[in-house]
């Protein structure tokens, strides 16, 4: 695991001084390794989130019944296409204290990166979402995320700084549905999921771009009352493997990994994976990096591996960042945000039940990011 500037966690550990959280957050065994039909509502009647790794979400989104008191309630949507020609990430994100809408694009004719970002703090923030956090967009009416109530389609119309990203898409595959629960009642709900593209257009300084229909994608729809300190690495892919007989087939992994010095620690177990025919929780995952310059973050390749022999399934991949998107805001005692992504191709191998599948250059966006708020 690598270790960042110490500069760049200065304040969180001053302000860790000042409070009581425990290091880590130990869940009943078999809450997150066990697939389970959700509660009828996302919190219990104490105000709790209740935990567990689910086939869809609770029907009955009751956040406004959460016993914390705390402020950081954040939501968050992604969506991720990657075509033969572009891969396209497009967010809209409201940490209360501030909005953000953010389109990125790469053309993987020419290499050419192009990032819009817009980020609006307290009053100003334009991110607005709806009672069931279905649709997340911006209160002047001009961009939007949505998915469907059954989950079948989402929906998507977003225009950031002269860029525009437009378009539907068609849900498949069991969606990774958890929710995650920390202290002093606070939690997260996630839902991660897998699309093809049906019809979507880009705009990039005025040129109409028609993205490839069936370009695979995938979603992160997430909300919840967040810890003090958050300190997390996180991968989304979603593209093709070949198994041993040559066959083609669907692949896609999404995992989200709390680093050292989150606080508390959630032993989550957040490590999605679809290959083939086969949805399941891998046991464990780690990310190994290092930092090429510790002033801007970037990095070597990351090896991404789950230890053979542990469980019927492993990953062993390495991702090769080619861009880097950071993201940093920071008012000293009120908030700090530290956000690095990183997008480039995935490559190496995953074993199901001893079946081998090859993964060649599926492009993929991780993250190093810390936030305390």
């Amino acid at each position: 695991m690598p270790t960042a500037p110490l500069s760049r966690y200065l304040s969180v550990r001053r302000l860790l001084r000042t409070i009581r959280t425990p290091p880590q957050v130990i869940a009943p065994a078999g809450t997150y390794s066990t697939l389970r039909e959700p509660p009828s509502a996302l919190l219990a009647a104490d105000g709790s989130y209740q935990a567990g790794w689910f086939r869809r979400s609770p029907k009955d989104i009751n956040i406004s019944s959460a016993g914390t008191r705390s402020r950081r309630y954040h939501r968050w949507f992604f969506v991720h296409f990657d075509s033969d020609d572009y891969f396209v990430s497009a967010n809209l994100i409201d940490l209360q204290i501030g909005g953000n809408a953010g389109i990125v694009v790469l053309n993987k004719r020419t290499g050419v990166f192009s990032l819009a970002t817009e980020t609006r703090f307290w009053r100003r923030n334009f991110v607005k979402i709806s009672p069931d956090c279905r649709e997340f967009h911006d209160a002047r009416g001009d961009r939007f995320i949505r998915i469907a109530e059954d989950d079948s389609r989402i929906d998507f119309d977003l225009v950031v700084k002269g860029m525009s990203l437009k378009g539907s898409a068609a849900s498949h595959l069991q969606p990774f549905v958890q929710t995650t629960a920390f202290e002093h009642g606070r939690g997260t709900h996630q839902q991660w999921g897998n699309m093809t593209l049906i019809n979507g257009r880009l705009s990039i300084d005025g040129k109409q771009i028609e993205l490839q229909q069936g370009s695979a994608g995938a979603y992160d729809r997430s909300f919840g009352h967040r810890r003090l300190l958050e300190n997390w690495n996180w991968i989304i892919a979603s593209g093709m493997a070949t198994s041993e007989s040559g066959k083609t087939v669907p692949f896609a992994l999404q995992a989200a990994h709390d680093r050292s010095l989150a606080r508390p620690v959630a032993y989550g177990q957040k490590y999605a994976l679809w290959i083939g025919d086969h949805f399941l929780k891998l046991p464990s995952l780690s990310f190994e990096y290092d930092y090429v310059n510790r002033r801007t973050l970037d990095t070597t390749a990351w090896k991404i591996f789950s230890p053979r022999g542990e469980g019927n399934a492993f990953v062993d991949l390495q991702f090769d960042p080619h861009h880097h998107r950071c993201e940093q805001v920071r008012v000293p005692l009120a908030f700090h945000v530290d956000h690095s992504n990183y997008f480039g191709a995935l490559n190496g191998e995953v074993v199901v039940n001893n079946e081998r599948f090859e993964i060649r250059d599926v492009f993929a966006a991780t993250e190093d990011s810390m936030m305390v708020l």
